[in-house]
């Protein structure tokens, strides 16, 4: 079988998207770390008996960059702009069902890792719908749709419908649910759709898959002979990018893990102990 040529713009796009939700999450981790109710302060034993200046100072800038206007505009251009790459991405892709299953099952891994850091910590870090969950939900549609009647102007109509309905439900101001364990069955639904938010990282069906579906439409319209728009910008400067965007999956699995990691080291360097 002849190997497929990756569309190296799509790449660098995907890439550039995926380290900035990697930012974003490195920065929460350190936001959320000290003060009264820290994480630090239930996993260090002599927490009260350190005050390194330098760690203090990336984590007050931390606190402040998770509450700024440049934050939250961000976190909405890099998920959108991501969204949108992977539903162009299912346009090449040779098998949707085999990728939603796998995104769908990374989506399920991650939720069932919150449940056991949930039950150990005593504290509500559940994630019912991340993105991955929702991603391969998206993708297992459209590879239904690719079954019935695979038309681009089938996911366009899809799509606007998706993010127009998100605009009338406001998607960006719904209830905030709280406390898993006394949500009901209809709320838990409710939560998957859109209509409610529950945890720090969700992303419903409504308006999410719309913006998924869209990349669709774009991708057989504008990539439909599956080759690069910009050849004479190719070179070996792309290969990294192709690497994150061609294992964004095992990437976004790993990546809380190492952040996790090299801020335990961050802290054990400024001579804080278990």
């Amino acid at each position: 079988m002849e190997k497929k040529k990756r569309i190296f713009e799509l790449d660098v796009l995907k890439s550039v998207a995926i380290l900035a939700m990697i930012f974003d999450h490195f920065t929460y981790l350190f936001s959320i770390s000290l003060g009264y109710m820290g994480w630090a302060s239930y996993l260090f034993k002599n927490y009260y008996e350190i005050n390194d200046s330098h760690l203090n100072n990336f984590v007050s800038f931390t606190v402040r960059f998770q509450d700024s206007n440049l934050r939250l505009a961000g976190h909405y251009i890099f998920v959108t702009l991501f969204l949108f790459l992977c539903g162009i991405s299912c346009t090449l892709s040779r098998s949707n069902l085999k990728h939603g299953l796998k995104t769908l099952i990374g989506g399920l891994v991650i939720t069932a890792a919150t449940i056991v850091m949930s039950l150990v910590s005593g504290e509500d870090m559940y994630i019912i719908f991340g993105i991955l969950t929702t991603l391969g939900v998206s993708i297992l549609m459209i590879a239904l749709v690719e079954k019935i009647y695979d038309n681009k102007w089938l996911y366009l109509a899809i799509g606007l419908i998706l993010i127009i309905w998100g605009f009338i439900i406001k998607w960006w101001d719904v209830e905030r649910l709280h406390n898993l364990k006394e949500l009901s069955f209809w709320e838990i639904i409710q939560v998957i759709l859109g209509y409610k938010i529950y945890g720090m990282d969700h992303f419903g069906i409504i308006p999410c898959t719309g913006v998924v579906f869209l990349g669709v439409f774009f991708g057989k319209t504008v990539y439909a002979n599956k080759k690069t728009l910009l050849p004479a910008l190719d070179g070996k400067w792309t290969k990294p990018f192709t690497f994150i965007s061609k294992h964004a999956l095992l990437v976004y699995l790993l990546h809380q893990v190492i952040s996790m990691i090299i801020i335990f080291l961050v802290f054990v360097s400024a001579g804080y102990r278990i």
